[in-house]
């Protein structure tokens, strides 16, 4: 089992639905914009230098931080050695995407919620660990370990296509 913990510097973001908003796709607009509200690639831009120009959070205001939720991504697959989130978690419109090995969790990034999950069946391979999903408009990619390139709908977690 894998534990996610996401620290709160407000109780007031819990409050806010994020469901309205995980209907709407990437924008890939956002991909040349400095990480504020998304973070929608591995790097959070294309940059590079992993870092997020937010100011709420400081020296001064990091003693404030306290345990807002955990989320327990479970392996469908039996927790098989190397089942492990390995990978950069991406947010886009408030909603948090992630993965291990065949597997796609979306949940809502302020409550740690459920929005959906895609489990995608796999003819063999290695599954040591997977480096996260790529998003882009309205799909989520995620490569697997029988070396397929799956394309999910952003909004429900269905298949659209994959491809050896």
């Amino acid at each position: 089992m894998k534990l996610i913990k996401v620290l709160s510097a407000s109780a007031a973001l819990l409050a806010l639905s994020v469901m309205v908003r995980a209907q709407s796709p990437l924008d890939p607009a956002q991909l040349l914009l400095q990480p504020t509200a998304n973070w929608p690639t591995y790097n959070g831009d294309y940059s590079g230098r992993r870092f997020s120009p937010l100011t709420k959070i400081n020296a001064t205001t990091v003693k404030s931080l306290s345990l807002a939720w955990t989320h327990r991504a479970e392996d469908p697959d039996g927790g098989r050695r190397g089942a492990r989130i390995s990978g950069s978690p991406l947010v886009v419109n408030g909603v948090m995407y992630f993965s291990i090995n065949n597997h796609i969790w979306a949940i809502d990034a302020r409550t740690g919620q459920d929005i959906w999950r895609f489990d995608w069946k796999s003819k063999g391979g290695s599954a040591l660990g997977n480096r996260g999903v790529g998003i882009s408009g309205s799909s989520v990619y995620m490569e697997t370990p029988d070396c397929n390139l799956v394309s999910v709908d952003i909004m429900t977690g269905k298949e659209k296509w994959h491809t050896n």
